[in-house]
């Protein structure tokens, strides 16, 4: 008896795993990455073109976040030697 439970006990691991893998989640469960399900990121297309005034908004806006952060990097450094 201890044997057949064992035995089930090791068959329904990879069972649960492959009827997961192979459509238990339906047709969305295989398109939604690593988000959960939460649509498409920020970068992520839309599916219509972008006009190419929204693109050069989008790269301006790049630029200053750019500029910004590379200004953060080359800030006074902390005082006293724990940087060198």
């Amino acid at each position: 008896m201890r044997e057949l439970l064992l035995l089930a006990i090791i068959l329904v691991c990879p069972l649960a795993m492959i009827l997961m893998m192979r459509g238990g989640h339906g047709e969305s469960g295989h398109t939604e990455g690593h988000r959960g399900g939460r649509g498409p990121g920020p970068g992520a297309p839309s599916g219509e073109p972008k006009s190419s005034a929204e693109l050069r908004r989008e790269l301006d806006d790049l630029d200053r976040l750019i500029e910004s952060r590379e200004a953060e990097e080359q800030g006074p450094s902390p005082a006293g030697d724990g940087w060198r």
